[in-house]
């Protein structure tokens, strides 16, 4: 029963492995003629990303039917929440509507994250293994993605920024836009921030899983160091990979430049110290527990609220970045109302927005 469950896990988390380290692509071939350019597909393709949700449900199914049987399967409050979800991402998949695929590529990789949520949650509560597979795999697709990063902003983003400098009067002639516009001026503030993306496509996220995993292998690091001259001492070049992964990833943080990133990180080293001192003082050491699980709902909350201060301050500061994600904030509480029970569906957010949101918004 424990390699079904192991088995399970490691194919979800292959799976996920893929989808972060290959582009999607909605439209494949819809910016080239096939008919003159051979190029294959190199990003997962709507076809590509059924057959990697059937492959995660059936991985979840499998660890699912070992929890039965063993009698420790997901609370009934879980079960309710993924009928519920389900229910409302299957009623938006109507062949006959014009964005019936894109709601069937969109929800059903949704609805197969959120099984294979539920089904691992199970599995790695009672297995320590599968426990390390997450981490390892979690840290790999982060290194990996900072290496990237790393060669989008030295390398890529060089090479574009010269050819863009090389053409830039004829690139704004054919968008109509006169070089002094808002419109070349915002452009050209934008083509030139080099960010570390990976293929993720957003530095905001990308920072969150370097910051993540990089406090992660900093404790280990510790760990590994406290315990250098035990019988149990990881040997040297397992420690100098642990040190030089957490490098990576903390350059991750600083070549996304996102502010969500940095406070991910200050978070995560502030909890890290908090949990070094426990170790050494009893009282600190039963509150530590205890406080752990209230750790993610309360900044959940505290960036929810920091985000709701800024809306209201508005103009009076010159930060944007908050402010405008108050913007969101507003539009998604308008479009809540607007479609209470079943939402706009994964695939008509967007058109939603538009019509919600604030005329300050300059964000489509």
């Amino acid at each position: 029963m424990e390699q079904i469950s192991l088995t399970g896990v490691a194919c979800v988390l292959g799976a996920m492995t893929l989808r972060c380290v290959i582009g999607t692509d909605p439209f494949p071939y819809a910016s080239a003629d096939v008919f003159t350019t051979g190029t294959p597909a190199l990003a997962i393709t709507p076809k590509w990303s059924f057959v990697i949700d059937a492959f995660m449900l059936l991985a979840s199914a499998a660890m699912l039917c070992v929890q039965i049987v063993q009698k420790r399967g997901p609370a009934w409050w879980q079960c309710g929440v993924l009928g519920l979800a389900g229910t409302v991402l299957l009623a938006h998949i109507n062949p006959r509507a014009t964005d019936g695929m894109d709601n069937a590529v969109l929800g059903v990789q949704w609805l197969s994250n959120f099984i294979a949520s539920v089904a691992m949650m199970g599995v790695l509560r009672e297995n320590a293994r599968a426990r390390g597979l997450v981490i390892a795999t979690l840290t790999a697709i982060a290194i990996a993605t900072s290496l990237r990063g790393a060669y989008q902003v030295f390398v890529e983003h060089a090479q574009t920024m010269a050819t863009f400098n090389a053409n830039k009067q004829s690139y704004f002639a054919a968008q109509g836009w006169s070089p002094d516009s808002p419109m070349a001026l915002a452009f050209t503030r934008r083509i030139s921030q080099a960010e570390a993306t990976g293929w993720i496509g957003m530095a905001n996220v990308a920072a969150t899983l370097f910051a993540a995993c990089g406090v992660l292998l900093a404790g280990l690091g510790v760990h590994a160091w406290k315990a250098r001259t035990s019988r149990d001492a990881a040997p040297g070049w397992m420690v100098g990979s642990v040190i030089g992964g957490c490098i990576a990833c903390v350059v991750g943080v600083v070549l996304a430049g996102a502010k969500g990133g940095y406070a991910a990180l200050a978070l995560g080293i502030a909890v890290l110290i908090v949990m070094m001192l426990a170790e050494r003082r009893e009282k600190l050491a039963g509150l530590v527990p205890r406080g752990a699980g209230f750790i993610a709902p309360a900044v959940i909350a505290m960036v929810l609220l920091a985000v709701v201060v800024r809306g209201l301050v508005g103009e009076r500061l010159g930060e944007l970045s908050i402010w405008f994600r108050s913007m969101y904030l507003e539009a998604a509480i308008r479009i809540a109302g607007q479609h209470p029970l079943t939402g706009t569906g994964p695939a008509g957010f967007k058109d939603a927005y538009l019509l919600a949101k604030t005329p300050l918004s300059p964000e489509e």
